[in-house]
């Protein structure tokens, strides 16, 4: 385990203890939304991918 530089390591991390991080979680990375819109002179419908990091173009 290299520490110079000032580098630091939680060794508990690297521990084979399936209780001990690093771990997993559950999380959300994108969701998809059908947006549907209609009036009596107008009907629109989309697709909407919200996602960290992508463009809004």
């Amino acid at each position: 385990m290299n520490t110079s530089g000032g580098a630091n390591v939680n060794v508990p991390n690297f521990e084979p203890d399936s209780s001990a991080s690093p771990y997993i979680s559950h999380a959300v990375y994108s969701a998809t939304f059908d947006l549907h819109y209609q009036t009596a002179r107008l009907t629109y419908a989309e697709r909407i991918r919200v996602a960290p990091g992508e463009s809004d173009e």
